[in-house]
């Protein structure tokens, strides 16, 4: 029963669940390991399980009318995937891609199972609602942004959001592009402007921060 006691380490809401609870989910539940590029879910997919990442990342995000790509939010270790969640609850096909930006591993939880655990655990029910009112703000936090901000003010947040602590951004104008929503070439023509007041440096695949003062002002104009 390896995996149900990392389910309770990273789940505390779990250690709630009676022994026959627990027993019931490792016997209809198993794990998979997950691979870098892997298309987890697909939009317009009918889900039949629910995913409890343990290690690893998972970008959620939609492909707009014209083809580009908008990135949703993104799923960590010790967080379910709450696109197949939603799926299954309201038994509608998927409404966006899931797909594997670092490999690692998942609970996987067949349907059948993840709603006896819903109905049958007051407590986990409020963890689920918790993470799906959580997940709508950000979503709803995006909607703002976009419709609301300009494109230099989420290029200087998603800068400022995704540097290490050295200033570096290991992330080509493609990756960024697909990130805000828009064409590369919009994307090379903000870091251009920014490169000549010598906010950032660019380079192949990366950028380093180089005013990080800057950018924040920028963010918020």
């Amino acid at each position: 029963m390896k995996h149900i006691e990392t389910l309770e380490e990273m789940l505390p809401e779990f250690k709630g669940f009676t022994k026959e609870e627990k027993a019931y989910l490792y016997e209809y539940s198993f794990l998979e390991p997950m691979k870098e590029g892997t298309m987890l879910l697909e939009s317009g997919k009918i889900c039949s399980q629910v995913f409890f990442l343990l290690s690893g990342q998972i970008r959620v995000y939609k492909t707009l009318p014209d083809g580009k790509e908008i990135t949703l939010y993104r799923i960590s270790g010790g967080e379910f995937c709450l696109f197949s969640l939603t799926c299954i609850l309201k038994q509608t096909p998927m409404d966006a891609v899931a797909q594997v930006e670092k490999s690692g591993e998942i609970l996987v939880i067949p349907e059948g199972v993840f709603k006896k655990m819903v109905r049958d655990n007051e407590q986990f029910q409020f963890f689920i609602m918790s993470r799906i009112f959580t997940a709508f703000s950000e979503v709803l936090a995006l909607l703002e942004e976009v419709t609301f901000h300009s494109m230099s003010q989420r290029m200087a947040k998603l800068l400022l959001d995704h540097m290490d602590e050295e200033g570096c951004l290991f992330m080509t104008h493609e990756d960024l592009a697909r990130e805000l929503g828009t064409a590369r070439e919009v994307v090379s023509r903000l870091l251009k402007e920014m490169e000549k007041k010598e906010m950032v440096a660019l380079q192949r695949g990366a950028l380093q921060v180089l005013e990080k003062e800057k950018l924040e002002i920028l963010k918020v104009l």
